[in-house]
């Protein structure tokens, strides 16, 4: 992104700022300092990336920024661990429904739970997951 990109270079910011927040707000995440886990502990730190996607309207017209900060957890030794995963809905079961539902002439209703992913918990018995947050990251959100 150029200087010169002003109020898109704002509207990236701002998503960036907004999706740390929401991750703050509900207590998902803790500083912790690398230098003070140990040798086993740091061999776990998984990376992490934020990647910003412009969201348009149905007639093409600019609507926001959308930040999502992600682990790379492709990156973690799963040996001996219980794999928390993130299942996702099977497109042929959405359009079953779809089906079922044009053909009874039911009204079709969507939501979206605003950072579902973040309302997970960890059980005290698990281990900690650490995360290695980019500098730039930590640095646009101050």
């Amino acid at each position: 992104m150029k200087q010169s990109d002003g109020p898109r270079k704002d509207a990236v910011i701002k998503a960036i700022r907004d999706e740390v927040q929401q991750i703050i707000d509900v207590g998902a995440i803790a500083p912790a300092d690398f230098d003070l886990l140990s040798e086993e502990e740091q061999k776990k730190v998984i990376p992490s990336h934020l990647f910003v996607t412009t969201k348009y309207d149905a007639q093409g017209n600019f609507v926001r920024e959308k930040g999502r900060w992600v682990a790379s957890g492709n990156f973690l030794d799963t040996i001996g661990m219980d794999v928390q995963r993130s299942p996702t809905v099977n497109q042929s079961s959405v359009m079953i429904l779809l089906s079922i539902a044009a053909t009874a002439r039911y009204d079709i209703l969507t939501g979206d739970i605003k950072g579902a992913y973040l309302y997970t918990s960890i059980k005290e018995d698990e281990p900690q997951i650490y995360m290695w947050v980019d500098k730039d990251l930590s640095l646009i959100h101050i």
